[in-house]
């Protein structure tokens, strides 16, 4: 029997049950036989008006974000107010709102470099030694191609060649197609994981830009808590041991380059967190805003836009900032 895939996702289809509605018909789509926590649920005309264009550029993204809890389709039922009514209630989610939910999931391997750097790590991490042999099996069930961002199996294993192409892996065991099902990273592969290891990507590093007022002891402590609570460590200048011979506006930089994001605090509105924040956002390093409630209507206009944690007191902080790195920055 030929796979059917589906044309939201581009998953292959376990099963696609239509279900009666007062207003139409829609499609329950499930892609496991184990587990139906992300089944989709989208109005039959909806469905048949969808075209790949959509799939490409938004659809493939909706089982990566399941898979990291970042989103959540759950009983709720995608539809196309173009092409269909659907009765009032607050478990329909429209295309338009889901790509905006897709938009905001955080950051995420774009470009071919980032996802075979991406890749390469899990690669790294999930071995227990060096030289243990990977089975690319037991891999893929605990890193499915969505864990990934991969649109599909067939993108991964573009990826594993071109592992075994670099020279990263070897001592392959192949099977259909020369697929290498098992390996051993490379020393090469080693030194190159080593190196990427230290770069801002796989950095448990964030850069804290503040103000250093005696006032903001506890909501220094809050944003060093909830950076240690989940799993980095936060960096801010004035507490770092540096060369003799640098500056400290060179220490500063060297240290937003090493971090995986920066928290910006805009109190007191000091210029410096200003130029730290729009110098880590123009490397591509991920910013979470925050600032007192009571100095919010203070802030530069070229920052308005930015979304911010507006927070009262310090333990308000923590608990905002814990939940943003959470689901913007833990992939």
């Amino acid at each position: 029997m030929k796979k059917e895939y589906c044309k939201l996702t581009d998953r292959h289809i376990i099963n696609k049950t239509s279900i009666e509605k007062s207003w139409g018909s829609v499609w329950e789509i499930s892609f496991s036989e184990e587990s139906d926590k992300d089944n989709l649920y989208i109005g039959s005309k909806t469905y048949d008006s969808l075209d790949e264009d959509f799939m490409q550029n938004h659809g493939w993204l909706i089982p990566c974000a399941q898979f990291h809890n970042k989103i959540n389709l759950t009983n709720r039922i995608i539809y196309n107010p173009e092409v269909e009514e659907v009765a009032d209630g607050n478990n329909y989610i429209s295309l338009e709102e889901l790509k905006d939910l897709l938009a905001d999931i955080g950051p995420h391997p774009r470009t071919q470099k980032e996802k075979f750097d991406n890749f390469f790590l899990a690669l790294l991490k999930h071995q227990k030694y060096d030289g243990e042999l990977i089975r690319l099996g037991d891999f893929s069930k605990v890193m499915p191609y969505q864990a990934l961002y991969f649109k599909n199996w067939n993108e991964r294993n573009f990826y594993v060649f071109s592992f075994m192409k670099r020279g990263f892996i070897h001592g392959h065991v192949s099977g259909p197609n020369d697929m290498p099902m098992s390996f051993r990273l490379s020393y090469e592969g080693l030194n190159y994981g080593f190196e990427l290891e230290k770069t801002s990507a796989a950095s448990s590093q964030c850069f804290v830009a503040m103000s250093f007022a005696a006032d903001m002891k506890e909501t220094r402590e809050a944003i060093k808590a909830a950076c240690r609570e989940t799993g980095f460590q936060a960096m801010i200048i004035d507490e770092a041991h540096y060369d003799s011979e640098q500056t400290i506006n060179d220490a500063m930089v060297a240290e937003i380059k090493k971090s995986k994001f920066c928290i910006s605090d805009f109190t007191h509105q000091r210029q410096n967190v200003y130029f730290e924040a729009g110098f880590a956002l123009g490397l591509g390093i991920p910013v979470i805003y925050t600032c007192h409630k009571d100095d919010m209507s203070s802030r530069h206009f070229d920052t308005r836009h930015f979304p911010h944690i507006s927070y009262a007191t310090p333990e308000q902080l923590k608990k905002e900032l814990i939940n943003k790195i959470e689901a913007w920055i833990i992939a």
